[in-house]
């Protein structure tokens, strides 16, 4: 009898343990990214998770940083480049913005440079009224089936269906962006009214149902990017520093 009640109790803890990790999101490991010593902000990494795009702390020019080889290339030197520049869905392209002032009135065009020929191409000339651009996949999640977005006024983030049906809070997580389908990573971060005080990077359920973060407070974390498999997520801290963090997730 003792026997089969260790037996039970033993399975109870194994069934325990995997519904713990049902919903987990473990962090593998860490490692700061070494780019020729240079500060650099805002990184985005590709959808396969092979290379970096950064920009400096203005926003001017923009970077390629190659994981695999550790290459650092320049794409463009540009004004307001590394403001919200993006990787089209195959990751082959990177589409960004170009300002340019005439007078006192800024202008900005959309540009996109093919990563493997070089070739760059305006795709809109110089307008007053470029607002955000969103290359197909965007916020959607990398299935197509469900959107994230985030409310200024509340400092929320929030999943839907395509057709806004059914939103879903995630709570406080500020610059959010996908995991996956399954998951979303953004940051959670205060200020004085002048600089940033606190940042950490967090990772919540689409669903809204389980919250980990994956960063301490040793350093302020921020704007975080993933690949679109959920293996890896990259983020820079307020100094400038780049570091990768390898994860594992589980539905």
């Amino acid at each position: 009898i003792l026997i089969i009640m260790r037996k039970t109790f033993l399975g109870v803890l194994v069934f325990m343990s995997q519904l713990i990790f049902a919903q987990g999101i473990e962090v593998i490991s860490t490692k700061a990214l070494t780019l020729d010593g240079q500060g650099v902000f805002l990184p985005k990494i590709s959808p396969k998770g092979d290379c970096v795009l950064v920009t400096n702390e203005d926003m001017s020019g923009l970077k390629k940083f190659d994981l695999a080889t550790g290459k650092l290339t320049t794409i463009t030197n540009d004004r307001s480049a590394g403001f919200n520049a993006q990787f089209s869905e195959d990751g082959s392209t990177v589409i960004y913005r170009k300002s340019e002032y005439k007078g006192k009135l800024r202008y900005s065009s959309l540009n996109s440079v093919n990563l493997q020929t070089g070739k760059t191409e305006q795709l809109v000339k110089p307008t007053r009224n470029l607002e955000g651009v969103t290359v197909k996949g965007g916020t959607v999640s990398p299935d197509g089936g469900k959107l994230l977005y985030y409310v200024i006024d509340e400092a929320k983030a929030y999943v839907c269906n395509i057709d806004g049906t059914n939103p879903v809070s995630l709570g406080t997580l500020r610059a959010p962006v996908w995991l996956g389908n399954d998951w979303v990573v953004g940051m959670v971060d205060y200020d004085n009214g002048e600089i940033v005080t606190y940042s950490q990077i967090f990772a919540v359920t689409s669903q809204g149902t389980h919250r980990t973060a994956l960063t301490d407070q040793s350093k302020i974390c921020m704007y975080p990017s993933a690949s679109d498999d959920a293996s890896k997520i990259v983020y820079t801290t307020q100094n400038g520093e780049i570091f990768l963090m390898n994860v594992a997730t589980s539905k």
